[in-house]
């Protein structure tokens, strides 16, 4: 790869990435996200070639802050852990009290440090927790914070940073230890000013350790970046302040060959508000070799990590450039570009950048250092979900990627290029028939957040959970719903007594709806905060069992475009964090001819405490297997498969529009039933397909990411 390349990766709310590792033709990221269900959680992914294989989202952890290669990929956060390559899924994983920083292998064990002085070393599928203390200048003994590690010969080197080290009056020093394989202690050093030192990221060449961080106490103004070289028993060789008239920040520093590089961000580099650097720096003396900044008008980039290639870098990070406050970030540079990368409509700029850089001679002494008490780390259960977040890369904009990476016996062939459907999501169906509204007007006078008042009102009908009204005023239509039971709000003006908790429950559900923004989801308009009543946007042409009922044969044009239109607010909803749970013709609506999924009744949210299959509302013939199978509910929960719940659903509904049949989860251990319903689908790739939705095993089932793409392919290849 020899072009720059820049990928986006999040959601609506904020995203970081923390730490990047490139093996191969992959790179691998975690970090943390909001964007999943509006909680910090911790996530891990992997990228192919700026494509997204999988990603996941950690279910009681906020955050994963490094990784490395070993036997699968290290990883910590408030645990550490193992994961596999292929698929994210965890083969282990063991809590800590503490938050777990820095990650490194040696030869054939894990260390991992992290906050008050943690040190825990993975022998094995055994964790022992160590608590480096040290001895401050008032006598004080307490565990400092370990931000990053790396391997030295025989041993590691952690470096962080406590109180009152350097003197009695200073803020906070840095420090730096030496911990032998066998987890004996050897030298521990400290270093800084009379005021604020951190060190944040710590690399060795085999012969000397180096370190990154900031000083408040002996820059150019504010924070200034600092990066110092020790030999390996503790000895300061060099150390340099780099930094501008504004705040500068080295988070992470890695050594190949003659040089270090070192990222972060700086106030001070002239392209943005905040923008990211690289700093190419002689490993003998610190001397700046070259500089670069990664900027965009008035926006923010910051730069957690890097990973060095023969002669590119892969960088790790944030910015304010993307879908909500922050957004991840990964970036491919090689070692001496300068220009610009296009993406979502932006032109990043990528410049030249050398800041203002002396030498600094940091007070440094040996401390007092000891080891607490020991613990075996105990195994912690762990929940991980598929996550389809946003992609963006080098102007792409790649809705989301190929998440399932399992064999499975019933093989999709997925297309292996990117397919643009947007255009198919407006497409009309070939329906004509509008349903005729007749029946007892109801003059209802109903309290709104935006359009109270009198409405007229006809009973369009009522299902499992509630009745629809159209309403209409000065020539807009709207659709009222109401729970069964609460027709008389709508019918005789009544107020009626509603409990708190349900008010609750409606208004959060109404909130979550009333954000979804996709062309093929019926539109919450507004709701009620006085008693249960939803107002919808008004399907034109019904519901698509109404059409179906009223002798409307779809062709399989008409089937390929539900399937695409429905499967991509699928892939939206799921993106959330949520599922629908009850896919099927009455819950489809026609708006103008296309297709849009409604009736969220049973909407569910992922990870949420309030989300158990027991409560899950399924309608029978439709149902997915583990909607009725409660061993195999445990394990699709554990696993982290809920949303393939609607994928099964879809096949479904796609054999139902092809055959008048479908299977029902209960029966879908019956294979040869199986066999004999889909066999009455002619078609052999929609066959495939569905035969892949309907598999007993939702781990084995496709995306919903991927059926849309699938379903693109073969409209593309027929109808256009």
């Amino acid at each position: 790869m020899s072009e720059a390349w820049l990928c986006l990766i999040g959601g609506s709310r904020n995203d970081c990435i923390y730490d990047v590792l490139s093996l191969g033709d992959r790179v691998y990221f975690c970090g943390t996200t909001t964007s999943f269900d509006d909680k910090k959680r911790g996530v891990v992914g992997c990228l192919k070639r700026s494509r997204l294989e999988w990603c996941r989202v950690l279910k009681g952890s906020d955050a994963v802050y490094k990784m490395c290669s070993a036997d699968g990929l290290a990883v910590c956060g408030n645990f550490a852990g193992f994961i596999e390559f292929s698929s994210g899924r965890f083969k282990w994983l063991k809590g800590s009290e503490q938050r777990l920083y820095g990650i490194c292998f040696s030869g054939s064990s894990v260390a991992v440090c992290g906050e008050n002085g943690s040190f825990v070393k993975i022998s094995g599928s055994h964790l022992y927790e160590k608590h480096l203390v040290v001895r401050d200048k008032r006598g004080k003994q307490h565990g400092p914070l370990l931000r990053d590690m790396c391997c030295l010969r025989r041993g590691y080197v952690v470096a962080g940073s406590d109180s009152f080290l350097v003197s009695k009056d200073s803020d906070l020093d840095c420090c730096l230890c030496f911990i032998g394989e066998r987890r004996e202690l050897g030298w521990c050093i400290d270093f800084g000013s009379s005021e604020r030192d951190e060190v944040l990221g710590v690399c060795c060449d085999g012969e000397n350790v180096y370190v990154c961080g900031y000083t408040e106490g002996a820059g150019f103004e504010w924070k200034d970046i600092i990066v110092a070289c020790f030999s390996g028993k503790g000895e300061l060789k060099w150390c340099r302040v780099y930094g501008t008239e504004r705040n500068d920040v080295a988070n992470d520093i890695t050594v190949c060959g003659d040089y270090l590089v070192v990222v972060g961000y700086t106030w001070g580099g002239g392209l943005g508000a905040r923008d990211g650097f690289i700093l190419t720096l002689s490993k003998e003396n610190g001397e700046v070799t070259e500089g670069r900044v990664v900027g965009y008008s008035r926006q923010e980039f910051s730069f957690n990590s890097v990973e060095l290639l023969e002669d590119s870098l892969v960088i790790g990070g944030w910015s304010t450039v993307g879908y909500g406050g922050s957004t991840g970030i990964v970036c491919y540079l090689p070692r001496n570009y300068v220009g610009r990368i296009s993406i979502a409509d932006r032109n990043i700029d990528v410049g030249e950048w050398v800041p203002e850089a002396r030498d600094w001679s940091p007070s440094v002494s040996q401390i007092s250092v000891g080891f607490a008490c020991e613990k075996i780390l105990d195994t912690r259960s762990v929940s991980s979900l598929y996550w389809s977040p946003e992609i963006t890369c080098s102007g792409k904009s790649l809705l989301t990627q190929y998440l399932e990476v399992y064999e499975r016996k019933e093989a999709l062939v997925l297309p292996r290029d990117t397919v643009d459907y947007s255009d198919l999501l407006h497409i009309p169906l070939s329906v004509e028939k509008r349903p005729a509204v007749r029946g007892e007007v109801y003059v209802a006078e109903v309290s709104l957040r935006k359009n109270s008042g009198s409405w007229s009102c006809i009973k369009l009908g009522c299902g499992g959970w509630g009745c629809a009204y159209l309403a209409s005023r000065n020539g807009s239509r709207v659709v009222f719903k109401v729970p069964r039971g609460y027709e008389d709000i709508i019918e005789k003006k009544v107020r009626p007594t509603v409990s708190r908790n349900l008010m609750e429950r409606i208004i959060r559900e109404a909130e979550t709806i009333e954000k979804l923004d996709h062309p093929n989801i019926l539109k919450l308009l507004d709701y009620s905060e006085d008693y249960p009543l939803l107002v919808y946007e008004f399907a034109d042409y019904g519901s698509l069992w109404f059409q179906l009922s009223s002798g409307w044969k779809p062709s399989l044009r008409d089937v390929v475009l539900i399937g695409i239109q429905i499967g991509d607010a699928l892939r939206y909803i799921h993106s959330r964090g949520l599922v629908h749970c009850d896919i099927k013709p009455s819950n489809i609506f026609l708006v103008n001819k296309t297709a849009k999924l409604g009736d969220f009744s049973a909407l569910v949210r992922l990870l949420s405490r309030t989300s158990r299959y027991s409560r899950f509302a399924y309608t029978p013939g439709f149902a997915a297997p583990e909607q009725k199978y409660l061993d195999l509910r445990e394990k699709v929960v554990k696993l982290g498969y809920e949303n393939r719940i609607d994928v099964y659903q879809l096949g479904n509904l796609l054999l139902y529009l092809l055959t008048g049949e479908s299977v029902d989860g209960e029966d879908v251990f019956d294979e040869k039933l199986v066999k004999e319903t889909t066999g009455i689908v002619e078609d052999d790739d929609l066959r495939k397909l569905i035969l892949s939705t309907l598999s007993k095993c939702a781990w084995r089932r496709p995306t919903a990411d991927e059926v849309v793409r699938y379903l693109a392919n073969i409209y593309r290849e027929r109808f256009q």
